[in-house]
C-alpha cells in the first residue's frame, strides 16, 4: 500500500499548478487498484504528472486518499502494452474505487492470424454503504465466465458479475481455480463492507485481492467549522 504522505505531496504539487477558487473546496475518495497480474508495475498519469514513484505494482492497490473534487486527465501505461487514456471524475463525499485490468475488445486475431493483446482499461466501482455486520462482495473483471472456489464454495462468474456473499463471518478464505490456489483473502477483522476481485492477464494467470471498501468520510479537521 502507498505511504499517505507520498500521495499527499503528489496532490499538494498537483494543484498548486491549479487555480485556486476563493470557495470552500470539496473533496471525496479514490482507491486504485492494479489487477492486471504477471506484469510490469501500472505508471499512473493524472493530469501529466506520475501518481507514485515506480507505478503501481500488480495487484496492489493504493489504499483510499482525498482528492479534490474535479476530472481530471489520466493516462495507463504498462510496459510492452498500448498505452491507456481517459478521464476520472471525482464528486463531492463520494468515494470511488478504480480497477486497471485487462480486456479484449472485438477480435483476438488480426486479418494475418496475428493475435491481438488485450487492452489495459480502468473501471470504476462505488463503494458500498456502510454495513453493521461484515458483508463479502466478489467481482469478475475475468474475460470469460470462469468458475472460481472460495472457502470451499464454488462461486460461477461471468466478466462484471457481481456475487454477494452475505453470511459471510470475516473468517479468511482460501481462493482456487482449476485446483490452483490463488492465495487467500484476509479475515475481516473489522466489521464493514469488503470487496474481492478476480483477474486474468489473459494468458492462463488469474489473482485475486481483497480490498475494505466502506464509504470513506474526511477526518475532523478537514470538516468546514460551522460559525
Amino acid at each position: 500500500m502507498i505511504r499517505p504522505l507520498i500521495l499527499l505531496a503528489f496532490w499538494i504539487c498537483l494543484f498548486m499548478s491549479h487555480i485556486c477558487s476563493a470557495q470552500a473546496q470539496e473533496f471525496g475518495f479514490l482507491n486504485l487498484v492494479n489487477m492486471v497480474p504477471t506484469h510490469p508495475p501500472c505508471e499512473v498519469m493524472i493530469d501529466d504528472k506520475e501518481l507514485m514513484p515506480g507505478g503501481l505494482k500488480a495487484c496492489h492497490a493504493t489504499g483510499w486518499f482525498i482528492v479534490p473534487q474535479g476530472s481530471y486527465r489520466m493516462t495507463l501505461k504498462i510496459k510492452g502494452m498500448e498505452n491507456a487514456k481517459g478521464a476520472i471524475t471525482i464528486a463531492p463525499h463520494t468515494s470511488t474505487l478504480c480497477v486497471i485490468f485487462l480486456q479484449q475488445l472485438g477480435h483476438h486475431t488480426d486479418p494475418n492470424g496475428k493475435p491481438i493483446p488485450p487492452k489495459i482499461r480502468i473501471k470504476r466501482l462505488q463503494a458500498h454503504k456502510t454495513s453493521r455486520g461484515r458483508t463479502l462482495d466478489i467481482v469478475s473483471l475475468c474475460p470469460e465466465r470462469e468458475t472460481f472456489h472460495i472457502g470451499g464454495k464454488p462461486f460461477a462468474l461471468k466478466p462484471f458479475d457481481h456475487a454477494a456473499v452475505p453470511e459471510w463471518s470475516g473468517a479468511a478464505w482460501h481462493v482456487e481455480h482449476h485446483q490452483k490456489s490463488l492465495g487467500q483473502c484476509h479475515g475481516g477483522e473489522e466489521k464493514g463492507h469488503y470487496t474481492l476481485l478476480l483477474a486474468s492477464n489473459h494468458s492462463g494467470a488469474y489473482a485475486a485481492l481483497m480490498l475494505r471498501t466502506d464509504p470513506q468520510e474526511l477526518p475532523p479537521w478537514m470538516l468546514e467549522k460551522k460559525p
